[in-house]
Parts: C-alpha cells; sequence; structure tokens
C-alpha cells in the first residue's frame, strides 16, 4: 500500500507454484516476485520468475505421417530466470486527447525450449534447444474521449537465439521473425464496431544458419461488428477478412498462405 499523501503507492506480489510431471514422476516447483508502483501518471514493475512447462499432449502424441515424426524422448521446458520490467505513461493531451505509452524489456533463457523443426529430409519433429531470449516490447495508444476513435501502434524486438556450444550465438531461432509490429484504428460509432489494422512480419530464417532469409511482409485485416437487439434477444454479427489485399507471403517456407480470407460469424443470447 501507498503512504497518505504521498503520490507513491508501491505494491509486493509473490507466488510460489508446484507441478508434478506424471510421465517423469517428478516435482517442480517454480516461483513468481513483482513490484510495482504508481507514482501520478507513471507505472513501472520489476519482476523476476521461474518456470515450468511439459510438452503438450499435441507435442508428445500425435500420429506418425507424411513430412512428421514424433520425438518420444522429447523434455520439458524450463526457465530458471526470467526477468522483466516495465512502464506504462497514461497522460491526456489537452481536453481532446490522451496518449498512453507502453515499454517492456524481458531476460527469459530457456533450457530445452521445444521447437518443431525439420531434419535434413525435411521431416518435422517437435525437438528441444536451450535457447537465449531477449526482447523489448513498446505500444501507444491515442484516444479521443469524446469521439469512439482510438489510434494504435506497436513494435517488437525479439532476440531469440540458439545458446550452442562455443560461446555466443547470434542465429535467430528458425522463423522467429526478430522484428514485428502493427498500426490499427479502432471506430466504434453507437453500435458498430470497425478496426482497421496492419501488421509487419520481419525476416525469418528457414535454417538454423543467417541463409535463404525470407523476406518480410506486410498484411492488412479488417473486423467489422455490430449489435441488434431483437425483444430480449441480442444478435451481434462479425465480420472478419484477413490479408485484404489478397498478401500470399507465408511465415514457413514451404507452406503457402491462402491469401484473402473472408469469415462471418453470427452469435445470439437472451438478455
Amino acid at each position: 500500500a501507498g503512504v497518505p499523501g504521498s503520490g507513491f503507492a508501491p505494491r509486493l506480489m509473490a507466488a510460489l507454484r508446484l507441478d508434478r510431471d506424471g510421465l517423469s514422476a517428478s516435482w517442480h516447483l517454480t516461483h513468481e516476485l513483482t513490484a510495482s508502483a504508481t507514482a501520478g501518471i507513471i507505472d513501472f514493475y520489476a519482476r523476476h520468475a521461474s518456470s515450468y512447462k511439459p510438452p503438450t499432449f499435441g507435442d508428445q502424441f500425435f500420429s506418425e505421417g507424411v513430412g512428421v515424426e514424433p520425438n518420444p524422448e522429447l523434455r520439458a521446458e524450463r526457465i530458471p530466470h526470467d526477468l522483466s520490467a516495465g512502464i506504462v505513461i497514461a497522460s491526456p493531451l489537452g481536453e481532446e486527447m490522451e496518449l498512453r505509452l507502453g515499454l517492456d524489456g524481458y531476460i527469459a533463457d530457456f533450457e530445452d525450449m521445444i521447437i518443431w523443426a525439420p531434419d535434413s529430409r525435411f521431416i518435422w519433429s517437435p525437438r528441444n534447444f536451450d535457447i537465449k531470449r531477449r526482447g523489448i516490447d513498446a505500444e501507444a495508444t491515442l484516444s479521443l474521449p469524446g469521439r469512439p476513435l482510438d489510434f494504435r501502434a506497436s513494435y517488437s524486438y525479439a532476440r531469440v537465439t540458439y545458446d550452442r556450444p562455443g560461446g555466443d550465438d547470434d542465429q535467430q531461432v528458425i522463423y522467429r521473425p526478430r522484428h514485428t509490429g502493427a498500426l490499427a484504428v479502432d471506430w466504434r460509432p453507437a453500435s458498430w464496431d470497425l478496426r482497421l489494422d496492419v501488421r509487419y512480419i520481419g525476416v525469418r530464417y528457414p535454417v538454423p544458419a543467417p541463409v535463404n532469409a525470407l523476406d518480410p511482409y506486410w498484411t492488412l485485416g479488417l473486423q467489422l461488428r455490430r449489435r441488434f437487439h431483437l425483444g430480449s434477444w441480442s444478435i451481434t454479427p462479425r465480420l472478419t477478412v484477413n490479408r485484404l489485399t489478397d498478401n500470399q507471403d507465408s511465415l514457413i517456407f514451404g507452406y503457402p498462405e491462402a491469401g484473402r480470407t473472408v469469415r462471418l460469424e453470427i452469435t445470439a443470447g437472451v438478455k
């Protein structure tokens, strides 16, 4: 709790978790410790944690098929030290606008991170890799409180590299872009919700070496939703269009995207 009249409100949160892995008949203790505070228009936090995540059923118990093989020796993912810190600043800009800025940074090295990767025959399997992970996430939102309009921008830098013998390795993990970003506009007049967003996917490598780089690309998306009321019923149709410009760049080499896709959903419920 903060000190009355000080304008400073610190907080502390601690947690412990104990997991039992039935397959290996072992116990795993993990923790989370977060210190946060608010000072005027600024919120900030620092966090240290550890985690343990066994393989999913999809990773362990899938049927062998064309181009895929199971890995019976797959091990659980572990993060002994997950250190992160962040800051959020929210402030009005005059009477017509409000700006929110957020910045988060993290260091979280994985032991035995599970990655689906192809071998020399291009047969895919889940495999374990030791990974060094460093990153920064930045986000900005400009709101117009008197109008149903928001502008959003985000950028992520994720340095996810192999921790291989022999010292530092700057090679990005396969198909993990180091740079991603997005721009979005939200418009919400009356019962309508409209979102237009542009997403950026940076360079990817199909192999654990700096060769055969896949070009970065942009995609454009649209979401449109309208709420209706018929008596005691609430009906909401939603239209989603991905890759609005029919962009067919693929995230993974050899697995082409469908290009433009249109999806219409209708939900109904009693108020």
